[in-house]
């Protein structure tokens, strides 16, 4: 695995709400720990000046537990277990955070984990501008968008709608569709300009802008008028997306029309 695809890695990992999760969860947990571990200690040093029959209260004070042993061997025995408790949940924190980083490696080099199944692929490769070739069951990863082809389905109006699901993975931004440059080529070499775009539950128009919420995949439609009857395929679909002012056109070949 090259420094490039690491780099790449490290950053979807600093961005996972898996990982951010985990992260302030180790706060939490180590703060109460290293609390309870510096309140035992520091009564195991005060309790060396107090008369024998007041150590005993000091403990039930702060643990609300009368010790079977001398006070001593149970302030060790609290000592001892904080501190286990605080190594098992440093190992928990670095096994979740090497399961995180595994679970995105293997999204981008699928190889280093061959005992996993394959992950969907992804088309890695986003040029500024331009058409990225993609097949029909892979998905599109532009300017941290996933971008789901759900394929092109007839209606008996003659018309064509092709949908999406877009998926937000960074900060809450904007995503558009774009009519203009969007169509269809049919078998025959005809092409179909796209009639209306939408997202999510706006209303058909020539371009839908809206911002997606990171994590929640949301619905795109691409509508396409004018196909013949005896249809029930097309060579070709052109959809242009923009994100962050940026232009991309995702080209899907050889789709059945359900």
């Amino acid at each position: 695995m090259g420094i490039d695809k690491l780099a790449e890695i490290l950053s979807i990992v600093s961005e996972s709400p898996l990982a951010w999760s985990a992260f302030i969860i180790f706060l939490i947990l180590s703060f109460i720990i290293r609390l309870q571990i510096g309140k035992a200690e520091k009564l195991t040093k005060e309790i060396r000046y107090l008369p024998p029959e007041d150590r005993i209260r000091a403990i039930e004070r702060l643990y609300s537990d009368v010790p079977t042993n001398s006070p001593e061997s149970y302030l060790k025995a609290k000592r001892q277990y904080f501190r286990f408790v605080y190594y098992l949940t440093t190992l928990s924190f670095i096994l979740a955070i090497t399961y995180i980083f595994l679970f995105y490696a293997n999204k981008i080099v699928p190889s280093i984990l061959p005992f996993m199944p394959p992950p969907t692929e992804i088309v890695r490769e986003i040029p500024e501008s331009g058409t990225v070739n993609s097949n029909v069951r892979g998905y599109v990863d532009y300017k941290r968008f996933l971008i789901d082809f759900d394929g092109c389905k007839k209606e008996s109006t003659n018309s064509i709608f092709c949908m999406f699901k877009i998926e937000n993975q960074s900060g809450d931004k904007d995503f558009a569709l774009i009519r203009k440059g969007s169509r269809i080529v049919e078998n025959s070499g005809d092409i179909l300009p796209c009639n209306s775009v939408k997202i999510s539950s706006d209303n058909p128009s020539s371009s839908s802008r809206t911002k997606l919420i990171s994590g929640i995949p949301t619905a795109a439609i691409y509508a396409f008028d004018g196909v013949a009857d005896d249809v029930n395929s097309i060579a070709a679909i052109e959809a242009v997306v923009r994100a962050e002012g940026e232009y991309l056109t995702l080209q899907y070949k050889k789709v059945p029309l359900q």
